[in-house]
């Protein structure tokens, strides 16, 4: 779906305003690009992450078959009509993980451009944070989802899962590998170690 202002503006009433972050353009192939919009809905030029952690530090990953082992990934994908961004990002944690949360933060909202043939092809990812308050057995509910496995893994392994991602050579895969970076220093903070009271809509 085509994402607008007040999706935007609701989220951040709400959980309130996020880290904003521009990352450098990404050469990409034509080859890799094109894979990318066959399996992506018309027109979408987004994701949104959720990133669960629990009370150990550990967070909720999933890995897709296509994925190197250790190669963990926050759950994310699509929003679709009528949900907003935190509820599509939960709708995704619980069809690749099983976990069923709410986020309490809009963490970030991250941009990049893909370069294809010189032209920049903009994406945007709107990560959201939650506590988990134990570390629930997981397992993928969604219908059809390409999970190859799903667990709960310390912040070290999700690190690790960076130099895993970039030596695919994928452009789509790099970005996964900053984008994880940045959330995890993002959560380092000490102020990201609290949990904010969720703000309330305005109209």
């Amino acid at each position: 779906m085509f994402l607008n202002p007040d999706l935007l503006s609701d989220a951040e009433a709400r959980l309130g305003a996020p880290r904003l972050f521009r990352f450098d353009p990404i050469p990409t192939s034509r080859s890799e690009w094109a894979d990318l919009l066959a399996i992506l809905a018309p027109g979408r030029r987004h994701d949104a992450v959720f990133a669960a952690r629990s009370a150990a530090g550990r967070f909720a990953v999933m890995r897709k078959p296509t994925y190197p082992v250790g190669a963990w990934r926050l759950p994310g994908g699509g929003v679709e009509t009528g949900e907003t961004l935190d509820q599509g990002a939960a709708r995704e944690l619980a069809e690749e993980t099983g976990l069923a949360l709410r986020a309490e933060r809009y963490l970030l909202r991250a941009t990049v451009a893909f370069a294809v043939d010189g032209v920049a092809h903009g994406w945007t990812t709107h990560v959201f944070f939650a506590d988990a308050p134990v570390e629930t057995s997981l397992a993928p509910t969604g219908v059809g989802e390409a999970v190859a496995e799903c667990a709960w893994v310390d912040r070290d392994a999700l690190a690790a899962a960076g130099p895993r991602f970039r030596a695919t050579g994928s452009a789509a895969l790099a970005y996964r590998a900053a984008l994880q970076d940045l959330v995890l220093e993002i959560l380092s903070d000490a102020g990201a170690r609290r949990r904010p009271a969720p703000k309330e809509a305005t109209s």
